[in-house]
């Protein structure tokens, strides 16, 4: 090997014939030793122990190969416990250091409990807690930080504790977690402290007293953080006509951005899913026939690939994934409905048929959990179905299971926990509202709150314990509504409408990939009003 023999001819000039010593500054004898088993068998025995040291040798030694291997063990062992200090090894490659800054941005309520949380300066956590980029589902969270930075070393940090809490989006949190926060023994003897919490409790009342699509403003308090998590809603029929729209919903800022790409064609009635770094559109109606296309979104370059095509044309899909496969059941070919199933496998970019359902289904609705696929109800060309049956991949068997209380196509599904929600729906002859789960473990179905308005051929999408309801059609015309089931109160409230109204729409959930920042709304482009 090249690399070794420069090192051997670099230690016989300087070792070997200039006498028995030599010194190499700030590298110890175990880190040299490693270097020296290299230099002489061509491989690098990096350890979560010595990487550190031997990185910071290697690139003093001008040892690429063994930088580069050091580089390779940062990247593929990167958690939240490590992801501060690998951050702080400038001599990385800028991928690792990126990949660390992303991971410990995304995964802060991870990070705060790691050994390295504390050693964070100053300077640093208040540029991580002022971040829009930082990842909490809830602002106490900024505060509860700032609290464990401080208890490291409360002697020289406590005073900081009021330029860490004006960080947090306080306005943004419930009028009772404020309250509660006034109760807190740090910051109920702190003057500064209250007075940030009073601010942000009286920015509150200003907020519910404007119209609600115009509730920010130029204060840190009141402006919503980027999301890591958003939807993508694309295609469906807006009145009669396909379209080729694609919207990205910002639960944080609740707004939609309009993203379409006009050369892009129309599609309705598609499966669509995110997996590895791609959005997936299988099948669907071109506004001709039933294809057997697939489509997959690259996040990052932002540009439409073509996939091996099905084996059969489906629309009215039922599309999921599971252990890295993506499945497609059923739908419509033309006019004839479907039992046939097949599965993709990304990595072969292949399509192979697995055993068919017992029922022919389009419109029906499916989610995979714990190792099998469960698909509901839809229409099988004469009557719509309120049967039920799962697919175990293991056996390639198909087992039907208890029925929903009434028959439904086109209702949305949505996986939530140890849970699956059927939602919505048409039975053949009225527009369904109602709500009902599934629970896989016992087989038992159960009534929940339904939704504000019925709708069938809609969206969905579950966002921080939010289960979302996207367009669909009412009975009457598409819809642009948006509404969302709210986990943790037990009721549905309504969110930013889409800025089309449409039907026969798909849409996926995109979640902790580093482009998601780029398809959300700019704060600084957030509509404002005058604070008083």
């Amino acid at each position: 090997m090249v690399m070794g023999w420069g090192i051997l001819c670099f230690l016989h000039r300087n070792l070997f014939c200039s006498g028995s010593h030599f010194t190499v500054p700030d590298v110890s004898a175990e880190v040299m030793e490693v270097i020296i088993d290299f230099a002489y068998s061509g491989s690098v025995s990096v350890t979560e122990d010595n990487v550190r040291d031997l990185l910071i040798a290697a690139d003093f030694l001008d040892i690429p190969d063994i930088v580069e291997a050091c580089n390779n063990f940062l990247e593929e062992n990167l958690t939240p416990d490590n992801c501060i200090g690998v951050r702080r090894f400038i001599i990385s490659r800028p991928q690792v250091l990126h990949k660390a800054h992303f991971l410990l941005m995304n995964k802060f309520e991870e990070v705060v409990s790691s050994k390295e949380f504390p050693e964070l300066s100053l300077q640093e956590l208040t540029d991580i807690l002022g971040n829009d980029k930082l990842n909490v589902n809830e602002e106490k969270t900024v505060y509860e930080a700032a609290v464990r930075w401080i208890n490291h070393a409360p002697e020289q940090r406590t005073t900081h504790l009021p330029a860490l809490l004006s960080k947090a989006r306080l306005a943004l949190s419930s009028p009772d977690d404020i309250k509660t926060l006034m109760t807190d023994p740090y910051l109920s003897n702190n003057t500064q402290c209250l007075q940030i919490l009073i601010d942000a409790l009286h920015l509150k009342y200003q907020l519910t007293k404007v119209n609600p699509q115009m509730r920010y403003c130029s204060n840190l308090a009141a402006r919503p953080r980027l999301p890591n998590t958003i939807i993508f809603a694309i295609g469906g029929c807006s009145t009669n006509d396909l379209t080729n729209i694609t919207e990205v919903y910002d639960a944080r800022a609740d707004r939609w951005l309009d993203i379409t790409d006009r050369r892009e064609n129309p599609c309705g009635y598609h499966g669509i899913l995110f997996h590895d770094g791609f959005i997936y559109s299988v099948g669907g109606f071109d506004g001709e026939e039933s294809s057997n296309s697939v489509r997959k979104f690259d996040m990052t370059l932002h540009v439409w690939l073509e996939a091996a095509p099905m084996n059969h044309r489906r629309c009215h899909v039922n599309a999921v994934i599971l252990d890295g496969y993506i499945y497609a059941f059923g739908g419509r070919d033309r006019a004839r409905r479907l039992r046939s199933a097949e599965r993709y496998k990304p990595e072969s970019n292949q399509w192979s048929l697995i055993a068919s359902m017992h029922e022919m289904r389009s419109d029906g609705g499916c989610a995979a959990f714990n190792n099998k696929i469960y698909i509901f109800g839809g229409f099988n060309g004469e009557v719509v179905l309120k049967s039920c049956e799962f697919y175990s991949p293991q056996l390639d068997q198909w087992t039907t299971f208890s029925d929903m209380s009434t028959r439904l196509c086109g209702f949305g599904v949505m996986l939530y926990g140890d849970l699956i929600f059927l939602l919505g729906g048409y039975d053949g002859q009225t527009y369904s509202r109602s709500v009902e789960t599934y629970n896989p473990q016992t087989n038992k179905w159960h009534e929940r709150p339904p939704m504000l308005g019925a709708r069938r051929n809609f969206g969905t999408g579950v966002i921080n314990d939010k289960l979302f309801v996207i367009g669909g059609f009412n009975g009457i015309s598409p819809t642009n509504v948006v509404q969302y089931y709210d986990a943790k109160t037990n009721k549905w409230k309504r969110a930013c409408p889409m800025r089309t109204a449409r039907w026969g729409l798909s849409c996926c959930v995109v979640s902790n990939h580093p482009s998601v920042n780029q398809y959300a709304t700019s704060r600084d482009s957030l509509p404002r009003f005058k604070e008083v």
